[in-house]
């Protein structure tokens, strides 16, 4: 998976610490689809968006031309954030198969469980474990979480921070893909500007973990909604390198990009296998 592919999957997907996640499962037999097909296709294959193709139906739950990794990611949101805001190396194990081979997967709710899937209030806590039994029974899928300390960012404010406003209540603005904590996101607007509409400055940095290539973590402080527009055509530099463009942008915001080292969750693929037949 190349890694404009793996940024875009990362930047769009709307899991205590070191323990498996099997031993968290209840007593009680965990949820599963009635039905699971998986059809691997062509690795090959031309797709027209680096967008994950993900569809959450009536009655069950299909992933198309997609990855395992697309659906291990989407299946084990980290407890400290959400998948969105997870960087390359906060995902120790994948193998290249599970990044690069492609499926189709279609599952079924069964006629016990449809209330709650067709329950909004119930259905994203049903479908994540579901997920798990579906990966666990066909992958013999195994994971963890640790927290380690590895070198990130610090999103501070700089002496003449903020330049930028606060959102204001039920104000229009351009539809954006929602992001993590609320608020909207346009990758960008064709002028090389992507938008954020009523978002906090942590949902911010979890945009730019990605580009940056290491987290970065909010420490300004701020707990509001904000309206920020950043230059994407500043940021010229490679993913990781010293991050300078970004900080420059940042530093027209009232912000600054502070490496230091930070506690930063991380998903372990203990073991994975290529899907069983149907």
């Amino acid at each position: 998976m190349n890694v404009t592919r793996l940024s875009g999957l990362l930047a769009s997907l709307p899991i205590i610490f070191s323990f498996s996640v099997a031993s968290a499962q209840e007593s009680s037999p965990a949820p599963s689809f009635d039905v699971v097909s998986i059809r691997q296709v062509s690795s090959s294959a031309q797709r027209s968006s680096d967008q994950p193709d993900m569809e959450v139906r009536a009655n069950g739950w299909r992933l198309n031309d997609e990855s395992l990794f697309a659906a291990i990611l989407n299946t084990y949101t980290p407890s400290v954030g959400n998948a969105a805001f997870y960087t390359v190396k906060q995902i120790q194990g994948v193998p290249n198969w599970a990044m690069d081979d492609l499926y189709v997967i279609d599952a079924r709710i069964g006629e016990s469980d449809l209330d709650r899937w067709q329950n909004p209030a119930t259905r994203a806590d049903l479908l994540h474990s579901m997920m798990r039994s579906m990966l666990a029974d066909r992958c013999k899928l195994a994971v963890h979480r640790e927290l380690k300390e590895v070198p990130i960012y610090s999103l501070t404010l700089t002496k003449d921070g903020p330049q930028f406003t606060e959102s204001v209540p039920g104000a229009k603005h351009p539809t954006g893909g929602p992001i993590p904590g609320g608020g909207e996101f346009i990758p960008s607007d064709g002028q090389g500007v992507m938008h954020f509409y009523g978002a906090s400055l942590s949902a911010v940095a979890g945009v730019l973990s990605n580009m940056m290539g290491r987290p970065v973590q909010d420490a300004t402080g701020l707990t509001g909604k904000y309206d920020i527009s950043l230059k994407m055509a500043s940021l010229d530099s490679p993913a990781g390198s010293s991050g300078l463009s970004v900080s420059e942008v940042a530093k027209d915001l009232g912000l600054k990009l502070v490496p230091t080292k930070g506690q930063v969750e991380i998903l372990v693929i203990d073991h994975i296998e290529k899907p069983s037949e149907n």
